[in-house]
Parts: structure tokens; sequence; C-alpha cells
């Protein structure tokens, strides 16, 4: 690998076998050099998270920008919404969640109407099953 000033076709190249993979997030290709300058752990939470809010403090609902094209074919997926159950104890967020829903977009507009919508779902769906965290528990330790 050539050092951070040479070019290196890995690091630097913006389309690999003819499809970007990483964008910036107006959605223009970039480079795999400059997607980890801005998500290698060192840019700014506020350039990842488009939105997050807790619901019913049951569930917990995030949709951030990824960068990297998570589909196969088609538009570039680089936002993403996810569902988690919210801690139902004292331990971090992060270690306590579990996986519910997942959704992906190409915009940052769709990642937002799509937050939105998610967030709808997760309100109807509480209400609709009258969840409460003893049955948010037994539903998460059923599956």
């Amino acid at each position: 690998m050539v050092g951070p000033e040479g070019y290196d076709p890995f690091w630097d190249d913006v389309f690999h076998r003819g499809r970007a993979h990483y964008f910036d997030r107006q959605t223009n290709p970039i480079s795999f050099r400059r997607w980890v300058e801005l998500h290698g752990g060192l840019g700014p939470e506020e350039l990842k998270v488009v939105k997050q809010e807790t619901v019913g403090d049951l569930l917990f609902v995030s949709t951030v920008f990824l960068g990297i094209d998570m589909s196969w074919f088609g538009p570039p997926m680089i936002f993403e919404t996810m569902v988690f159950a919210a801690p139902l104890d004292d331990e971090p967020r992060l270690m306590d969640v579990e996986d519910l829903e997942q959704t992906r977009y190409s915009t940052e507009a769709e990642a937002e109407a799509g937050h939105r919508e998610m967030v709808r779902r997760a309100k109807e769906w509480l209400a609709a099953n009258a969840v409460t965290e003893e049955t948010l528990r037994r539903l998460l330790e059923a599956e």
C-alpha cells in the first residue's frame, strides 16, 4: 500500500468493477480514502446521524448515513433506519438492543421520510399490541 500522500487504487479509485461503493451525504461517489476520513471514527457523530428517537420508552428508532452502498444492484442504498428494543434495564443501549426492523434508502430525503414512517409504525404497533416492558421482554426472549 502506498503512503497517505501517494496514489493507491484501493484507497483512491472511486469506481471498483464499474460501480461506486462509497458516497458522501449528497450521494456523490467518493474514494475509500475519503470515506474513511468521513466515517473512520474521526468524523463528527452529527455527520452520521440523520435522526434518532425513543418511541414509548420501549423502542428506539435510529436513521443514519452509512456512506457505503449496501445494495447489490439498483440505486446505491447509503442511509439506513433500524428499530431496536430500547434498554430494559440500566445497561448501556448498545449492550442491550435487539434489531427489530431495518430499511435502507438512497437519499437523505427518503431516509427522513422513512424514519417518520418507521416511528409511526412503531407507535401503531405498541398501541395495537398493548406492549409493555414485560411483554416486550417476553417477545425478545421467545426469538
